[in-house]
């Protein structure tokens, strides 16, 4: 019988053929491959035909055969390996086995079950250099990596043609590790127990940290990086050697230094991904511990395991990032600002080395609170949602703002420059759909650029929208209760409506008022939508045939009419796998229903709790609620049984899920909080094989347990004052409260609270720190003298603050804009925008008062650091000198500002883009106006120690008032020499902030010492720019020119107003 009757039992032309094409494809290779093969013509084919006739139809047993014949050296050892090699794969590769079991030297002993470990269980394949680096120190440096692995791995271990190890094929890694007898093991414990041991090992080394920060890393230091956690998760749990080696490891700066190199790498999702890894493997030690007497391992190791699972957690959600944008502040600054029970403040932030002492911080553990991103402090979140990797927020400045979901890296943003009344990602997550008031755009989230912008018609508002057809089309539900669809390939015809009509009702109930939809919701797969109404019950209608499949009844005890019972319903939601809806009735309460079993489930809630949003997790394994009072409450989604509440006397503008369950996030004000209670986390790691006794008991206990937490809503702080080489801090809140800080003894005393709980705008010092004002909204100041205290005991503030005097100032346009001391602490001057009153402190009265040559012009006050005896007024253009005793004029200069046209060429790129955008949706624009772009100055710097003033400008345009930018310059006060009132002088800046400085400042603090800049960048880190004098020439526009270098300092706290408040 031939080939293919050996293999199949039978014989039929369709099977022959096609093993004969098979042959005659292995024959071409064989000759391909041997045609290079010493020897003559006659004895190549002999061995070609005897290869074709034993090969069975594999490949990869020929391959393997060509390897061992093409090693030997004359004709007879060809002949006898031929005749050694077995047919068939199983043979074949118990042969090679033999091959390995032969070897006698132990270090090719130990190489040979090494390699095929790395080239069976690595996490990704390791290139040729990644195996070398691994080796190492266990084995010399091998000169020749492919000669060994022929060698000594019996051609298991191949390596491609990208230079990568792996596996010759699959059948080969189902041998090693199931059916071979080899004298050693290499099952998948033992394999990921050595490979987690050597991945982690290489973080113990005592250079770690300048290998973390050589540039580029060193390949296999990638991989182990990468790659413990995963080898961790798939070792033995009971495992004492890996315990060992990983609390080692925590327990030292290497972690550190790990997260440094994972910064660098951009891949601080690992962090996350470890995070959870540990949660588990904490687990399964526990449960084998429990069984052992006496513990081999304290319940220390335990603690320290899971302080960083929580850590490792919240560093990537609080300072992720700014670790992409410093790595080295792992070891600076996130320790000191870390709470002071975490591992990583108890390791590292408490060392009287660290460069930054951080005091003030409230909170000693971890929250649930993950972390907060804002969307400007001017303008509301209103609209958030989230994908496997993105989580995109809508703000009131018609803006979408894009965050990497795991780290919180800020990616881009999305302007459409409308109110959006949706929007949402395609399946793949790689597209964004926006809805707004006049187009609707669709976004490329991974080329950051707007794909399509389709006008919308008038007149119709969406209620829910999806992609569909695997992301080739928009499918929109609208409240004229019609369905439309964009398509992908054909954005150029706008929104087409569908041929469904769920107009018309077939079978309208007695009472009902099917009046404009109040929700709608399409399902997972857009066969069917739900629309809700107040006046109709709830109806699904199914997309693929316009038919209506079912009403909602609520049949409540006290109804008259069981039969046509029905409620209106607010908000509605498709649960994501079971074919129910989720929804809102008018009342208030929570309901599940099933549209074909008409199974119905609520929860009653109170008028107060009554919810305005609900979302459900992308599983179904839970859903939540908010309300308008502040509070999400989240259920278990089967027994709608109540398992986490969170209050917050702010109010829940948005609100959604993350993917995996583990988080969820929610707008107020501002901001969006991103929410991460052990509950969720909890679910998230639950086994999927649950049992359905098992899942009704976790409910149960969960809902008898829910757990309750109260987000504390503190009061902004709206103006803060440090006292000048002091340890007192002054500030005042939006509520009104003024308090005095001690920032050495951590205490502080109430100086003052607003009777109508109305804002504080401005609190100073004075010069030598024994007075303080402040004023309210209202315009009212008040001013006390600070005495310190002698003899006071511990558990007292060591000062006492005494009312001085209060008075209403009366002023114009805008209330008061300033408030300072004179250098002699004898008068207070009160600013606004047209005018200035100087108060005496003795007479508490008004001593002389100033009216702007400029009305309507910006100014700031500053004191002049050298000269007492005048105050300076600054605006964009001019300086002022005033005398102080009666605010007489002294002196008169013009600023020139170095030539800059940033901020004009910002606003008319801006200007260009919306002409594009509304020539795109087919709404005419009128031609561009002339652009006008002015400064207006926003605050003056000076203190007694730095050589320079700072001048901080933002561009605003005379169309709108909108700021298109700011820039900073400094000025040397010493050129500041009022001559006489006739006299005017212009003055050039010293030099300008560059702007790719400038753009990261939000908000410019003081100078430290003669040359250093503090500022508030961005993203609430406070940053240092220092300013290097290299010549002691004299300065621009005298005799000579001076030079000047600029160094960025890296950023050194986070949260630095809020931290000292």
């Amino acid at each position: 019988m031939d080939d293919v009757a050996r293999f199949t039992g039978r014989q039929t032309p369709a099977i022959t053929k096609a093993f004969d094409r098979i042959s005659n494809d292995i024959r071409l290779y064989v000759i391909n491959e041997m045609k290079y093969m010493h020897g003559n013509d006659e004895f190549r084919r002999e061995i070609i035909d005897q290869i074709v006739e034993r090969a069975e139809g594999s490949f990869l047993w020929v391959n393997l055969v060509l390897k061992e014949i093409m090693q030997c050296h004359s004709y007879e050892e060809i002949k006898v390996a031929f005749d050694e090699i077995p047919s068939g794969m199983d043979s074949l590769y118990r042969r090679m086995e033999t091959s390995i079991k032969n070897l006698t030297r132990v270090s090719d002993k130990d190489l040979s079950r090494t390699i095929p470990i790395w080239a069976t269980y690595s996490r990704r394949p390791l290139s040729t250099d990644e195996l070398l680096r691994a080796l190492q120190p266990q084995f010399s440096a091998i000169l020749d990596l492919k000669f060994t692995i022929s060698k000594v791995c019996g051609h298991f271990v191949v390596i491609d043609s990208d230079n990568q190890i792996g596996l010759v094929h699959q059948t080969a890694r189902d041998y090693l590790t199931k059916s071979s007898d080899l004298p050693f093991s290499i099952s998948p414990h033992d394999a990921h127990e050595d490979l987690f041991n050597k991945t982690i090992s290489v973080f113990l080394d005592r250079q770690i940290r300048s290998i973390a920060a050589q540039k580029p890393i060193i390949p296999f230091y990638v991989y182990s990086a990468t790659s413990w956690a995963y080898h961790l998760s798939l070792s033995p749990a009971s495992s004492d050697a890996c315990l060992t080696l990983l609390t080692r490891f925590l327990e030292g700066s290497h972690v550190l230094s790990w997260i440094h190199m994972l910064s660098i790498l951009g891949q601080l999702k690992v962090l996350v991904f470890t995070a959870q890894g540990l949660t588990t493997y904490v687990q399964k030690r526990r449960k084998i511990n429990a069984s052992k007497m006496p513990l081999r391992h304290g319940l220390s190791d335990f603690h320290l395991l899971e302080l960083w699972t929580i850590d490792l957690l919240k560093l990537a959600g609080n300072f992720g990032g700014h670790l992409l944008q410093e790595p080295t502040a792992i070891y600076k600054y996130i320790p000191q600002l870390s709470p002071r029970n975490s591992a990583l403040y108890q390791q590292f932030g408490s060392s009287k080395v660290s460069p930054v002492s951080v005091t003030g911080l409230s909170d000693s553990d971890w929250d649930d609170c993950l972390t907060r991103v804002s969307v400007g402090n001017e303008h509301q979140a209103l609209m958030a949602i989230c994908s496997g990797r993105y989580l995109a927020v809508f703000s009131s400045a018609g803006i979408v703002h894009m965050w990497n979901s795991l780290t919180f890296e800020k990616l881009c943003i999305f302007s459409h420059e409308e109110y959006l009344f949706t929007m949402c990602f395609s399946h793949k997550g790689d597209m964004l759909a926006s809805y707004g008031f006049l187009t609707t755009r669709v976004w490329s989230i991974t080329s950051r650029h707007q794909l399509f912008s389709i006008p919308n018609l008038t007149g119709i508002r969406p209620l829910c929208m999806t992609f569909t057809k695997n992301d080739a089309a928009i499918l929109m539900g609208s409240d004229l209760r019609n369905i439309r669809e964009i398509s992908m390939k054909n954005v150029d015809n706008g929104w087409q409506e569908c041929e469904i009509s769920i107009s018309a009702e077939e079978t309208p109930l007695k009472g009902t008022f099917p009046n404009a939809p109040t929700s709608m919701a399409i399902n997972g797969d857009a066969t069917e939508i739900a629309i809700a109404y107040r006046g109709s019950p709830l109806t699904v209608w199914a997309l693929t045939k316009p038919k209506c499949i079912s009403k909602c009844k609520r049949r409540l005890e006290y109804d008259k009419n069981p039969g046509n019972a029905w409620t209106g319903v607010n908000r509605i939601l498709w649960h994501p796998n079971n074919g129910e809806l989720l929804g809102i009735y008018t009342d208030g309460a929570v309901f599940k229903w099933h549209p074909l079993e008409e199974s119905h489930h609520e929860i009653a809630t109170t008028s107060r709790a009554s919810p305005s949003e609900l979302d459900c997790s992308h599983n179904g394994m839970v859903f939540a609620t908010s309300d308008v009072n502040g509070a999400v409450r989240i259920y278990n989604y089967e027994h709608f049984a109540l398992i986490y509440q969170l209050s917050s006397e702010d109010m829940v503008t948005g609100f959604c899920f993350s993917p995996d369950i583990s988080r969820f996030y929610d707008l107020r004000g501002s901001y969006c909080n991103a929410w991460e209670p052990n509950v969720l986390i909890r679910m998230s790691n639950m086994d999927e094989a649950i049992s359905e006794v098992d899942t009704e008991v976790v409910s149960t206990t969960m809902s008898y347990l829910a757990s309750e937490v109260w987000a504390e809503s503190r009061s902004p702080i709206t103006a803060v004052s440090a006292r000048w080489q002091g340890r007192l801090m002054f500030a005042g809140s939006d509520e009104g409260l003024v308090e005095l800080h001690d920032t050495i003894d951590r205490k502080k005393l109430v100086v003052g609270e607003s009777a109508a709980e109305m804002g504080i705008d401005h609190v100073v010092w004075d010069e030598v720190g024994r007075h303080i004002a402040y004023a309210e909204l209202g315009g009212r100041i008040f001013i006390h003298r600070v005495v310190q205290l002698d003899g006071k005991s511990k558990r007292e503030f060591g000062w006492s603050c005494e009312i001085v005097m209060s008075f209403k100032a009366s002023v114009e346009n805008g209330g008061i804009s300033q408030i300072l001391f004179s250098p002699d602490s004898s008068c207070l001057l009160v600013a606004s925008l047209n005018s200035a009153q100087l108060w005496s402190l003795e007479s508490k009265s008004i001593r002389t008062a100033y009216k702007s040559p400029t009305p309507g012009v910006e100014h700031k006050w500053v004191i002049h650091t050298s000269d007492k005896d005048n105050i300076f007024v600054f605006s964009a253009k001019t300086v002022t000198a005033l005398g102080w005793t009666d605010l007489k004029e002294r002196g008169w200069w013009k600023i020139r500002l170095p030539a800059s046209d940033g901020a004009k060429k910002k606003l008319m790129e801006h200007r260009q883009s919306l002409s594009m955008q509304h020539s795109s949706s087919g709404n005419p624009m009128s031609p561009l106006e002339p652009l006008e772009v002015e400064n207006v100055i926003d605050q003056i710097i000076a203190t007694p120690n730095s050589p320079y003033i700072l001048i901080c400008l933002s561009q605003r345009s005379s169309q709108n008032n909108q700021n298109h930018g700011s820039s900073f310059h400094l000025i040397e006060p010493n050129s500041l020499k009022p001559t006489t009132v006739e006299t005017s002088l212009s003055i050039d800046t010293t030099f300008s902030i560059p702007n790719s400085i400038a753009a990261m400042i939000e908000k410019p603090l003081s100078f430290l010492g003669e040359d250093l800049l503090v500022y508030l960048d961005k993203s609430f880190w406070v940053c240092s720019y220092r300013i290097i004098n290299k010549t002691n020439k004299a300065w621009p526009g005298t005799e000579h020119e001076h030079e000047h270098e600029y160094r960025d300092d890296a950023a050194t706290a986070r949260d630095g107003i809020s931290s000292a408040a």
